[in-house]
């Protein structure tokens, strides 16, 4: 995955039923980089695609009206229409409490057509 970064030589301090502190500072760290493109953790298909989830109540002045998990999604929007580039990348997907590997498909004409997440460590 390119956005969140791919774990590839990371083993989170894991040993078959043990799990070092220094492993549970990298998976913490490894988690809030993953981006939250919004969705649910079963995925919501297209009433995510299509923006016909509920809104979140804004309670604080960080989150933006109008717009579900972290703004990842409109900035890839945003990229590939002020581009005109049709972007296909991967991400490190977090919902809820579960992180997925995922790619996003982004159309310059009309934004995110869809994605396909598996489950990550």
């Amino acid at each position: 995955a390119y956005l969140g970064g791919y774990p590839r030589t990371c083993s989170f301090g894991a040993a078959v039923g043990a799990r070092a502190p220094e492993g549970r500072e990298q998976f913490l760290h490894y988690f809030r980089d993953a981006v939250d493109l919004g969705d649910t953790p079963g995925g919501a298909g297209d009433d995510w695609v299509e923006r016909r989830l509920p809104q979140p109540k804004v309670t604080t002045g960080e989150e933006k009206q109008g717009i579900r998990g972290d703004g990842t999604r409109e900035i890839l929007e945003d990229v590939a229409r002020e581009t005109g580039v049709f972007i296909i990348t991967g991400v490190v997907e977090r919902a809820a409490g579960s992180l997925y590997c995922s790619v996003v498909y982004v159309c310059p004409k009309l934004g995110v057509l869809g994605k396909r997440r598996k489950v990550m460590p």
